[in-house]
């Protein structure tokens, strides 16, 4: 793969890596206690930040000065809050689809 298309791929797998955990887990919290917990979603919260952070820190380039450094991890942040936004969204919709309201 491309350097410059790893970012990218990343932030697209970041991005579907909760609705496909939603779906998996309403799925098999119909017979299994932990998948419906709250600890199910902290866990999952946690992953995601740790996997966003690792995107930031070897994916996004190093900039030569502090302000262009600060300016990337700006740009980064709102990039992955509205990639966190559509996912939620994402997840809701894939949800009706598999289980109904």
């Amino acid at each position: 793969m491309k350097i410059g298309w790893q970012l990218p791929a990343n932030l697209i797998a970041w991005l579907a890596a909760f609705p496909l955990f939603n779906a998996g887990t309403t799925a098999l919290g119909r017979g299994w206690e932990w998948a419906s917990s709250g600890t199910a979603a902290a866990t999952m919260a946690v992953l995601l930040l740790v996997w966003a952070g690792m995107i930031y820190w070897f994916l996004v380039p190093r900039g030569a000065t502090a302000t262009r450094r600060a300016i990337y991890l700006v740009a980064f942040v709102l990039l992955v809050l509205a990639a966190g936004v559509l996912s939620f969204w994402l997840a809701f919709w894939l949800h009706v689809g598999l289980f109904g309201l």
